[in-house]
């Protein structure tokens, strides 16, 4: 007597419709991680928008929900309250929520800097004369984010050309509202970024004034992506990914700024068009001990920094 392996059909179908997905369709689904980028306007972000159009990170088991933070002051709580698992905080924003008891740290580099391609630059408007660092006393100066990044490249120039940063009047300014403010003059000057940065000058509603990344060693961090510690040691596996991800994200934007455009295009808001008229950033990955030691040096300079920091807290988990 033999016994019939063969199931009915129907039967068969009942049984897989009970079965949990990963069952169904395989353990890779069921060990996806999905996780909350929060990023801000600037394309020093272009491994993160490529790296999910691309699908790096499914690759790599991870579901990332990439979304815009208007403000990046707010980073950094969006993290200690876990709205948001990554964030794109600036260096110095990093450093001080450090510095107020919020424990985070780097993940990777989104970005660095380079005067010979500044991708920053102090936009006067073009209807002033302003010729010099001087004739910025007493204007309102938009910056994105008070004692960020931007904000602590401008008082750091500012120093450096004579002008005490303390006569300039820093207005907390979100990258999306500057074109309107500058255009309708309720701001002298911004502290931007690419693409506001070039769309102001190209409109001309402003004009470059000096260089502001003159003060800054070339290659230091600028874009980066951080999370708490208590994440960062909990889920050593999805950072790792994450990171792995952005790198190979930036190779293909590096190698192909133009291929790129339309997944940017996405995630800036603006044309392909436009962006292609901008300068591409300059996308590193890795971060480096001496990255971190100079804006931790800038910050205590500027009085930003009420106690020390360890550095060794800050490196991404290797």
């Amino acid at each position: 007597m033999t016994t019939s392996r063969r199931i009915d059909r129907r039967k068969f179908l009942a049984i897989l419709g009970g079965l949990p997905l990963c069952a169904r369709f395989g353990a890779a689904r069921a060990t996806e991680q999905k996780i909350t980028v929060g990023f801000t306007a600037i394309n020093e972000f272009t491994g993160l928008f490529v790296a999910k159009g691309k699908g790096l990170f499914k690759k790599r088991g991870l579901d990332v929900d990439a979304t815009l933070n208007a403000n990046n002051a707010t980073i950094p709580a969006a993290l200690y309250s876990k709205s948001i698992q990554i964030g794109t905080p600036s260096v110095t924003t990093l450093l001080q929520a450090v510095d107020g008891g919020i424990d985070l740290r780097f993940i990777c580099g989104g970005g660095v800097l380079s005067s010979t391609r500044p991708s920053v630059g102090m936009i006067v408007r073009a209807d002033q004369g302003a010729d010099s660092a001087s004739a910025l006393v007493g204007k309102r100066i938009g910056v994105p984010g008070l004692n960020a990044l931007f904000h602590v490249i401008a008082r750091r120039w500012l120093s450096q050309n004579g002008v005490d940063p303390r006569k300039v009047n820093f207005v907390e300014t979100p990258f999306v509202q500057m074109y309107d403010l500058m255009r309708g003059g309720q701001l002298d000057a911004v502290v931007a970024g690419d693409p506001v940065r070039s769309r102001i000058m190209a409109d001309n509603v402003g004009k470059a004034l000096g260089n502001l990344l003159s003060s800054i060693p070339d290659g230091s961090l600028s874009g980066n992506y951080a999370t708490t510690s208590a994440f960062a040691e909990a889920n050593p596996s999805i950072l790792t990914a994450f990171s792995q991800a952005i790198a190979e994200a930036d190779e293909l934007a590096t190698a192909d700024p133009v291929g790129v455009l339309d997944i940017v295009s996405q995630y800036l808001r603006l044309p392909v068009g436009v962006l292609a008229t901008l300068p591409p950033p300059i996308l590193r990955a890795r971060i480096d001990r001496a990255q971190i030691e100079f804006w931790v040096q800038v910050a205590r300079e500027q009085e930003m920094l009420r106690q020390p920091v360890s550095v060794d807290k800050l490196l991404p988990i290797s």
